[in-house]
Order: structure tokens, then C-alpha cells, then sequence
């Protein structure tokens, strides 16, 4: 009995730890993102692609700030992110730890192209797909590249969410902290 208890603790923990992803820190966050933008989320779409065999979700982004990259305030980007629900015909896919966003939803969001084979996530057929810009974008870092920016009911601050922390702090801390981080990787 004692030995079945200790399997069973075992195997346990085993399984948790597959279903863990590793915390990706700021500094490689920043290193590894082509374009790091606050913005407002205007529109979020699923789509069916690959010939309906894969449903993918399309978030529009309008730019209030560009933190590092080649957009300005007032551009719209679109990220693509893996999974989404269509309720037309009542079913979608959910891929785990991908980042989801919500329309008018305020975010700071650490991003790459879209292209190519990233971390088992194809995105090459995405270019031969009618009807979807040629400019797509990805969350770096999965859902820790992307953060949830709110005002504190209580306090009137404004507030973010770093999941990659599992902590909120104040807008204006991370604000500080980011600018830090790019002046070391630019010496």
C-alpha cells in the first residue's frame, strides 16, 4: 500500500509539471520582440482557415504608444493568435497558453512576425490565405507577452497585469522598468 501511495505522488507530480510553462523574464521578452506597442483592442474575429481545417483569431490593435518597433500612435496592427470559437457553426479550437484578448481591452503586447514555424504554431499558410493582411503579427512569449492595462477601482492608479510575474503593478512602475531593460540591451 505504502508503495502505491508513493506512485501515486510521484506520478502526480510528473503531471503537473508538464502542464507548467516557465516564466519568460522581461529582459528576454524585450531581447527577443520585434515590436512592443500599448494599445487598444478594436475588433477580435475567428476565422476558419487552411481549407476550414484550423480556426485562428485575428485581434485588431490600434496603437496609443509605440515602446520599440517601426510603428507610430495611431496605426492598427493585426496579431494572430492560434485557436478561437465560431458562433455561426457553434465550435472552435483552444490552444493552450496562447494569449486572448478582448475588444476594448487596453494592452501592452511584446510582438514578432508572423511567419514561418514558432514553437510547434505553423504560420506559413497564413501568406496564401485570401482576405487576411500580409502584415500579421504574433504574441512573443505566448500569453506572457501580452498585458492586461486597467485602472485600480480603488486606488484610481493605473494598473498591469504581467503573467509572466503572476503580479499587477503600477502602470507607471513597469513603464520605468521597461525603459531600463532597453537602455542595458542598447549599450
Amino acid at each position: 500500500m505504502k508503495q502505491i501511495i508513493i506512485l501515486f505522488f510521484f506520478v502526480s507530480i510528473s503531471l503537473h509539471s508538464f502542464c507548467q510553462m516557465l516564466t519568460i523574464k522581461d529582459h528576454k521578452l524585450i531581447e527577443t520582440s520585434e515590436n512592443i506597442i500599448r494599445g487598444k483592442v478594436i475588433s477580435t474575429e475567428a476565422k476558419w482557415v487552411k481549407n476550414n481545417t484550423l480556426i485562428y483569431t485575428f485581434t485588431k490593435i490600434q496603437i496609443d504608444q509605440n515602446i520599440i518597433g517601426k510603428y507610430k500612435k495611431g496605426d492598427t496592427v493585426t496579431v494572430v493568435t492560434p485557436g478561437g470559437f465560431d458562433p455561426v457553426r457553434g465550435k472552435g479550437m483552444r490552444v493552450s497558453n496562447q494569449a486572448e484578448f478582448e475588444k476594448d481591452e487596453e494592452v501592452v503586447v511584446f510582438l514578432n512576425k508572423a511567419e514561418g514555424d514558432v514553437d510547434a504554431i505553423d504560420y506559413t499558410f497564413l501568406k496564401k490565405e485570401p482576405m487576411l493582411p500580409s502584415d500579421l503579427l504574433r504574441v512573443n512569449g505566448y500569453f506572457q507577452g501580452k498585458r492586461k492595462v486597467f485602472r485600480d477601482p480603488v486606488t484610481k492608479k493605473m494598473m498591469i497585469k504581467k503573467p509572466n510575474e503572476n503580479r499587477t503593478i503600477e502602470l507607471k512602475k513597469h513603464n520605468d522598468d521597461l525603459r531600463i531593460e532597453l537602455k542595458h540591451l542598447h549599450r
